[in-house]
C-alpha cells in the first residue's frame, strides 16, 4: 500500500471521529485494524513518512556500491564478446574483477536498464531425413532386447508401434548382426512382406516398407545391421536418427537388399569354432515356423 493511500485513510478516519465516531468503530467500518492505523501514527511522528522500507533490510551478503559499479564496468568492456549475463558472470570471476552469480549480474543489469546483446541466433538444425510414414499396421516396428543372465540367454522381439501386434522373437546366446538378420528376415515372411525372390517389394507410395526403432545396442548400431537394412549394397547405409519421444532410440529405414536375405546361414565368424564344429552342427531348429538358436559347442 502507498503512502499516499495510508495518508488518506487516516485523514478519513479523523474525520469520522470529528464526526463522534469511535476510532475503532471508524478503522472496521474502512476494514483496517485500529493498532496498524495507531502504528501509521506513530512512524508519521517519528519518520515523517509513511513510505514503506525494504523489507530484508540491509543484508549482510548485499551487493556493494563498488561491486555494483564493476558489474557495469565489466557489462561495458566485455558485453560485445560475451554477449550474455551467464558468460560475463564467469568473465568477470576468472578475471578477478567480480564474483557474483549470473542472476545476480542480470539483476544490476536490468536495474540500470543495460541491454545485453543476447546469444547469436543460430538456425535451427535440419529435421533427419526420414519420411512421415502412414500410421498403419506394418509401418512401424520396434525391436528390442531383453538378458536372461542365470539362463545365459538373450531374447529378441519385435512388436508393431501401431498395432501393439507381437510380431516375432529370437533367442540366442549371442548379440550379433546375425541374429538382427535373422529376426528381420523371419518377421518379413511371417507379414508376408517378402516378394518370390525373396526381397520386400516396393511400396506404392514410394516410402520405405517400414521404419524400426531400436536403441543404441552393439548389434543395432553395427554396419552390417545398417547395411542390412539400406536401399542397396552399392549405396551407403542411411545413418539412423534420434526419435524425438524416446530417450536414446534410433530409427532405420528397413528394406533388405538382394544378397543379405541369406546371411544367417553363412558360417561362424570364428574359425576355432568352424574348425571344431564342422559345417553348422551348433544351428538348432524347433517349432513351425523353424526358429534358429545358436548354442556354446561342448569343450
Amino acid at each position: 500500500m502507498s503512502a499516499q493511500t495510508k495518508l488518506e485513510l487516516l485523514g478519513l478516519i479523523d474525520a469520522a471521529t470529528a464526526a463522534g465516531w469511535s476510532h475503532v468503530r471508524a478503522c472496521s467500518v474502512l476494514e483496517l485494524a485500529d493498532v496498524r492505523a495507531h502504528r501509521w501514527r506513530a512512524r508519521l511522528r517519528e519518520a515523517g513518512t509513511l513510505e514503506d522500507r525494504p523489507p530484508v533490510g540491509a543484508a549482510v551478503h548485499r551487493i556493494l556500491s563498488w561491486e555494483e559499479q564493476a558489474i557495469l564496468d565489466l557489462i561495458e568492456q566485455w558485453a560485445w564478446v560475451d554477449r550474455s549475463h551467464r558468460k560475463l558472470a564467469h568473465r568477470g570471476s576468472y578475471t578477478g574483477t567480480v564474483f557474483v552469480t549470473p542472476s545476480t549480474l542480470l539483476r544490476i543489469a536490468l536495474k540500470h536498464r543495460v541491454e545485453l546483446p543476447g546469444e547469436p541466433l543460430r538456425p535451427r538444425p535440419a529435421k533427419p531425413v526420414l519420411p512421415e510414414l502412414p500410421w498403419e499396421r506394418n509401418r512401424i516396428w520396434i525391436w528390442d532386447a531383453s538378458h536372461f543372465t542365470r539362463a545365459r540367454r538373450v531374447a529378441y522381439a519385435i512388436v508393431d508401434v501401431v498395432t501393439r501386434y507381437w510380431i516375432g522373437y529370437l533367442l540366442s546366446v549371442e548379440q550379433t548382426t546375425t541374429q538382427a538378420q535373422l529376426l528381420f528376415t523371419d518377421a518379413l515372411a511371417d507379414q508376408g512382406l517378402l516378394g518370390p525372390d525373396g526381397t520386400p517389394p516396393a511400396a506404392e507410395d514410394g516410402l520405405p516398407i517400414l521404419v524400426a526403432w531400436s536403441d543404441n545396442g552393439a548389434e543395432m548400431t553395427a554396419s552390417d545391421t545398417r547395411a542390412f537394412m539400406a536401399f542397396d549394397d552399392d549405396r551407403p547405409a542411411p545413418r539412423p536418427a534420434r526419435h524425438p519421444d524416446r530417450s536414446g532410440a534410433r530409427r532405420e529405414l528397413l528394406q533388405p537388399p538382394q544378397g543379405r536375405l541369406a546371411a544367417p546361414d553363412r558360417a561362424p565368424r570364428c574359425r576355432r569354432a568352424r574348425r571344431r564344429t564342422g559345417a553348422h552342427p551348433h544351428r538348432v531348429q524347433h517349432g513351425p515356423p523353424a526358429r534358429r538358436d545358436r548354442l556354446r559347442h561342448p569343450r
